[in-house]
């Protein structure tokens, strides 16, 4: 390790060689950048004259995190001196000319010591030190299982760890220590355990003021690699409802775990703090273990961040002090990925990441590739790749998506006659290894729709112990092997190289983090898995229109490619024809396309490509941030953002009745009933019965403000799909949905409140009714769905008869199940309506034809007729048409005279109206 005064005595001689340097770092040589030879001896009256030297920076951060959780930028500071430095008057600038473009505040950097600054925009001057801690650990502690549960009770456990009590004390200072693990209870069809402790006595009166805290710091042992969420609970919610985050154990007892906390919010309202509380992650269930020794809230401070940001592609920045005086300045490249610019023993180069601390070593230069690969693509005749390099250099391969290391194969030439998985790079001496050119190579005919290359180190997929697609050493033996590493909450880097139907050469190649994704479908032998486009693997977000059916659709940071969920061994197309039928009704659902994905070469069949619903979805819908964004799933837990604003929506419904129209008003203002109605009336439509007590979203922003929608995801349980019990089964939807009585899953009370209560309001009833009418003659009706059926089930026909041999799909089975589908098809919207009018009482119809003619559209309630429609309307519930002209036409009036575009009325049977434009 070098010490900290030669360390200072290096810097100084660096920094001032590259003051004087030119402003393109071609003109740098290697020698400029690593001098050999002693430190010069008047190189301490540099580092006098520079009271702080650059040390670092980063400009593509995604490891050091600050204090608001963001990966912003940064560069590291020095004070080489014995006494400490104030850096208050001092500027940062990335331009000579602009001395002053931010000021630093009070900024005190101890000696021999570094500072952070983070180039983020956010314009925080000072650099403040931890302050105001709180002991979070007080007297008060219980805790509950699912074994506590009744009538029916689970196996689930919570209770004292190395200790007969959850709170214990040594020398006055207190710790808390517990296990916990879950079990599955598939008659409760949930699993809890939990402990917790509260600040003070843990009642909820006992709160404590934490509102100048903005971090959590537990020092202590959680299980190695076994998630713990931990919940700040405060009175007005419901503990398990808490605010809420996830630490993962490291195993070292040593470990400070930090937690960033939201402030100025209402959730967690820090004001209003009686406890914590601790429990096992849902469908987790190996045994988690914890003890904290120590557990405060506190001020965690923050480094001083600028008003600007680093360019990735290279700069410069200056400092200067109060007088205007240039006292250091650095010039940086562009950086490779998941590197820094620093200074070293050797000198300045490229390095791994070390904020406030010492680089040991750094390359000046990065190797460059001298060969030019093949595109990656479908091959029938065999080639000869050469890869060609320099006398300093060698290039190294690993076949079969291993990533090269300096002790690969040294290649210069390499024959391709068959399906290959190629990873090269070049390798040089005292230099960082060069980018990894990645290709594969299929010989066989390209499908006939989009096809997906992923390719990803083997081990790290298939490795038996430790790799995703394994069961791994501690799965369970029942289903669904909770435990397996399938299981897991891991993200491993991978390559994916996306083709067009047709095309001969790739629409993109991308880094990315991939990782296993969905439900029970993670023990199918085909899994669904979820692509990252994040800065840490790569690009932070992929700028390509995936969906041509959607051009709109042209910047996401998440794609799935789903193996076809609960129903991976019956059919192709149901949950993507479920959501798919409401195209225009608002309703958000995740887009999707078919591909065929090949995992390292291999063959791994058809996946739907998808959308993710999480936050970063409403940036490629809406343009909306995260930050915005409350998103909630079906037992109110938060995705992201708050609960607070639905809780109290929910409260306001369960408390008013929403028969009064001011009552029925308000709510009106905060959620988006058009959109709810849409919603409920397609999982009505498809007989969803794996819902709503599951795979029910909603959500909201507030930057712009607006009202809570609901997101349709996850519809495998509908159109005839078999796998609801017989109880639910034999129910129409109306009762299924509407059941005042229900308990928990699948239809539990608590999952509809909006819907039962709104349908009270005679107003909104009305308006239920005629929709659902309209709806099952437009979105819904026989043929409409019928010809998204054979659409999808032509898209992808050529390609089912390797899928299902791959898999081991029975083919006749998977025919009988797509004629269930078209069946359900043909005869569910007389069903529904039948359903809904002996619900209603509704025996008595008229039939009203409308016609919108060729220049507009008629709308029934708002939902919108293009043709000439017969509808089976009903005499005693009124309708409200209106008349919408298409663009460069003029609505005229109705085939009765009236003008008014608008129109309410009584339907009355044979009776017809015809909208007139111009």
């Amino acid at each position: 390790m070098v010490s900290l005064k030669k360390y200072a005595l290096a810097i100084a001689t660096l920094s001032g060689l590259l003051l004087s340097c030119s402003d393109n770092l071609d003109d740098v040589s290697e020698d400029d950048l690593n001098p050999p030879g002693e430190i010069p001896a008047d190189a301490e009256n540099f580092m006098r004259s520079a009271p702080v030297v650059f040390t670092e920076v980063n400009p593509q951060n995604f490891t050091f995190q600050d204090e608001d959780g963001d990966n912003s930028d940064w560069i590291e500071l020095f004070n080489p001196a014995d006494t400490a430095v104030n850096l208050k008057g001092f500027s940062l600038s990335n331009s000579e000319s602009e001395p002053r473009k931010w000021t630093f505040g009070n900024a005190i950097v101890p000696p021999q010591s570094f500072l952070i600054v983070y180039f983020s925009k956010k314009d925080r001057a000072d650099y403040e030190t931890p302050s105001d801690s709180t002991d979070m650990l007080g007297s008060g502690a219980w805790s509950w299982s699912d074994s506590q549960s009744t009538p029916v009770a689970g196996n689930s456990i919570a209770e004292p760890w190395q200790t007969s009590n959850y709170v214990s004390s040594v020398n006055g200072r207190r710790s808390i220590s517990g296990q916990m693990q879950l079990a599955v209870n598939t008659e409760l069809g949930w699993s809890s355990a939990c402990i917790f402790v509260g600040v003070n006595s843990g009642s909820t009166s006992d709160v404590q003021d934490l509102k100048t805290a903005n971090q959590l710091l537990l020092t202590g042992y959680v299980t190695k690699d076994e998630p713990l969420e931990i919940r700040l609970t405060q009175p007005d919610y419901d503990d398990w409802l808490g605010w809420s985050t996830t630490i993962t154990g490291t195993g070292d007892s040593s470990t400070v775990y930090k937690i960033s906390l939201p402030t100025g919010t209402s959730f967690p309202d820090l004001q209003n703090i009686y406890g914590t509380r601790f429990a096992a992650v849902n469908n987790h269930y190996n045994r988690v273990q914890f003890k904290f020794t120590s557990y405060i809230a506190c001020n965690q401070g923050h480094f001083p961040h600028t008003n600007f940001k680093l360019p990735k592609s290279g700069g410069s920045v200056f400092l200067f002090d109060s007088t205007g005086a240039l006292r250091d300045s650095i010039l940086y490249p562009s950086v490779p990925q998941g590197k820094t610019f620093s200074f070293a023993g050797n000198g300045w180069g490229f390095a791994e990441p070390t904020p406030l601390g010492i680089t040991s070593e750094a390359y000046a230069v990065q190797a460059t590739n001298r060969f030019e690969l093949p595109e990656s693509g479908f091959y029938t005749d065999p080639f000869t790749v050469s890869l060609t390099s320099d006398s300093l250099s060698v290039a190294r391969c690993e076949l079969g998506g291993k990533l090269p290391t300096e002790t690969s194969p040294v290649v210069t030439t390499l024959d391709i006659s068959q399906t290959t998985v190629l990873r090269c790079a070049t390798f040089r001496t005292g230099a960082l290894p060069s980018d990894v050119s990645t290709r594969t190579y299929i010989f066989e005919s390209a499908p006939s729709i989009a096809t997906a290359f992923i390719t990803a180190d083997p081990n790290s997929l298939f490795d038996p112990d430790s790799g995703i697609y394994e069961e791994g050493p501690n799965a369970s033996p029942e289903e669904p092997h909770y435990g397996a590493n399938y299981w897991l909450d891991k993200t491993i880097p991978a390559e994916i190289t996306f083709f067009e139907p047709g095309a001969q050469t790739p629409a993109f190649s991308k880094t990315v983090g991939y990782e296993i994704f969905g439900n029970y479908s993670r023990t199918n032998a085909k899994k669904s898995f979820a692509l990252k486009f994040r800065k840490r693997y790569g690009d932070s977000e992929l700028e390509y229109k995936i969906f041509p059916e959607f051009p709109n659709l042209a910047v996401f940071k998440d794609l799935v490619f789903r193996n076809n969920g609960g129903n991976f061994y019956q059919d192709y197309i149901r949950d993507r024809l479920g959501s798919s039928i409401t195209q225009g009704l608002g309703v958000d659902y995740q887009k999707a396309r078919p591909s065929i994905v090949y995992v390292n070469g291999k063959y791994f069949g058809i996946h739907n490509i998808r959308e993710r619903l999480n936050e970063n979805y409403f940036l490629t819908n809406y343009g909306y941030d995260e930050g915005s964004i409350d998103l909630l799933k079906t037992n109110n837990e938060v995705t992201c953002g708050s609960a607070s604003d639905y809780l109290a929506l929910e409260r306001y419904i369960q408390a008013n009745d929403l028969r009064d129209s001011a009552a029925y008003a308000y709510v009106q203002s905060l959620m988006d009933v058009d959109n709810y109605t849409n919603y409920i009336q397609t999982e009505m439509f498809i007989a969803n019965r794996d819902w709503p007590g599951n795979n029910l979203k909603k959500w909201k922003s507030h930057s712009p403000e607006t009202k809570w929608k609901w997101m349709l995801y996850d519809l495998d349980w509908g159109f005839d799909n078999g796998h609801a019990e017989d109880r639910y089964a034999s129910m129409n939807m109306f009762e299924y949905t509407l059941d005042s009585t229900a308990t928990s899953y699948p239809n539990g009370v608590e999952y509809t409140v909006p819907i039962r209560n709104l349908l009270k309001n005679s107003t909104f009833r009305n308006r239920f009714i005629n929709r659902f009418v309209a709806l099952t003659v437009t979105k819904f009706s026989v043929d409409t769905v019928l010809a998204k059926i054979h659409s999808m089930m032509q898209e992808i026909q050529a390609e089912i008869p390797r899928d299902q041999d791959r898999w081991g799909h029975n083919a006749s089975y998977m025919e009988n199940q797509l004629s269930k589908i078209e069946n359900f098809a043909k005869i569910r919207p007389a069903q529904v309506i039948a359903e809904m009018e002996d619900y209603f009482g509704l025996s008595d119809f008229a039939t009203v034809t409308l016609d919108p003619g060729s220049c507009g559209t008629i709308s029934v309630d708002g939902i919108s007729l293009h043709h000439a429609t017969a509808l089976k309307l009903y005499p005693n519930i009124p309708v409200t048409l209106t008349a919408e002209p298409s663009a460069g036409c003029t609505f005229i009036g109705w085939n009765d005279g009236d003008t008014s575009s608008v129109k309410t009325l009584l339907p009355a049977d044979g009776s017809v109206y015809t909208a007139l434009f111009r």
